[in-house]
């Protein structure tokens, strides 16, 4: 199942407020892996870090691969979900038997464009392109990601359950 932190979170604080939150969280409990993209990218409920732990503990226990994309340093997870301490009890439940994966580059929704071309032809190019034109034509850019994350983007992925 693959999902946003965003909407796993809105869910379920929901499910809680209307007290159905042990039902709602079979949605997210019971598929066999369970992909949450985009954490830290939205701000997100006062309730976040509670509704998450619970999903990746329940997860964890189960030995149930989770796979998260974020563009936040995990040491910021804390600031995201409104919870130092419950955001290290996931992290710690994510990592023990998890891989982290850091992923540095173009975008995959731009690689199709020739950004070169694209540049060429503007003749009044926004801010935002101009900088990525710069960027391109910067070898040290070019070889490291045109249009990329100043801490990269983290990608947590378990082990394979033992069995």
């Amino acid at each position: 199942m693959c999902t946003t932190a965003a909407e796993l979170v809105e869910d379920l604080s929901n499910a809680s407020k209307k007290g159905r939150l042990q039902e709602s969280l079979l949605t997210y409990t019971r598929p066999h892996v369970l992909a949450v993209d985009e954490v830290g990218y939205l701000t997100y409920r006062p309730d976040a870090a509670n509704v998450l732990f619970h999903v990746v503990n329940d997860r964890h226990l189960r030995k149930r691969p989770m796979i998260f994309t974020t563009n936040k340093p995990l040491s910021e997870w804390g600031k995201v979900l409104h919870d130092e301490d419950l955001a290290a009890a996931i992290l710690d439940r994510i990592l023990e038997r998890g891989r982290l994966i850091y992923l540095d580059g173009p975008s995959g929704r731009t690689r199709h464009l020739n950004l070169e071309q694209v540049c060429r032809m503007q003749q009044n190019v926004p801010e935002f392109l101009e900088f990525a034109c710069q960027n391109l034509r910067n070898p040290h850019q070019r070889r490291h990601g045109l249009l990329h994350s100043r801490s990269g983007i983290p990608i947590i992925v378990p082990a394979k359950p033992d069995h």
